[in-house]
């Protein structure tokens, strides 16, 4: 992301968080969180759901965070060109696209299509062995990608061992626990 983002009025970088849905789980827990704890002064976060809000997005949508349910795409077409999920990311103006497990070439694709200034990938979890089907298409949008965030050490290795992905793009985050949450 060598450009410099943000918004020019606001001095704010629009930021979409792009997730298959936001039902209850490990990895839509996480985006919750980013989402709940961003930087306001900094960032406008928008998250966009490809099949559902789920429970989380409608928690997050009444805590005032911007949940949009992207439109139908029809699957064998949005792979080449995701329509839908490229007129949104443009019509809120998105500067960088974190798109998580699930979605990630969809979502490189339309990010590139939009023009984001930058394209994150959050890997939260494979279903080893993959299909080589699987590998190839994320081979093919980590070409678009600039940082790719394996959540474990185990995951950061598979990407670049087994899915061939440059070690220069892979940047490790381990999950963690906020154990003040459990503190009596």
């Amino acid at each position: 992301m060598k450009n410099r983002v943000g918004n020019q009025k606001t001095g704010r970088a629009i930021v979409a968080q792009v997730v298959l849905s936001l039902e209850i789980g490990g990895m839509e827990t996480v985006i919750a969180n980013i989402a709940r704890n961003l930087r306001q002064d900094r960032y406008r976060l928008v998250i966009f759901c490809l099949e559902s809000v789920g429970p989380i997005g409608q928690e997050l949508l009444k805590e005032g965070i911007k949940v949009i349910k992207v439109p139908e795409m029809v699957s064998k077409i949005s792979f080449l060109y995701p329509k839908a999920l490229t007129d949104a990311l443009r019509s809120e103006n998105v500067d960088i696209v974190h798109c998580h497990s699930g979605c990630w070439h969809k979502a490189a694709v339309a990010g590139k299509l939009a023009r984001a200034k930058g394209i994150i990938y959050t890997e939260h979890g494979r279903h080893v062995p993959d299909y080589m089907s699987t590998i190839v298409l994320d081979r093919l949008a980590s070409g678009l990608t600039d940082y790719i965030v394996p959540v474990s050490v185990d995951l950061g290795r598979y990407m670049k061992n087994t899915v061939g992905i440059k070690n220069e793009k892979i940047h490790e985050i381990i999950n963690g626990v906020d154990t003040n949450c459990f503190r009596p």
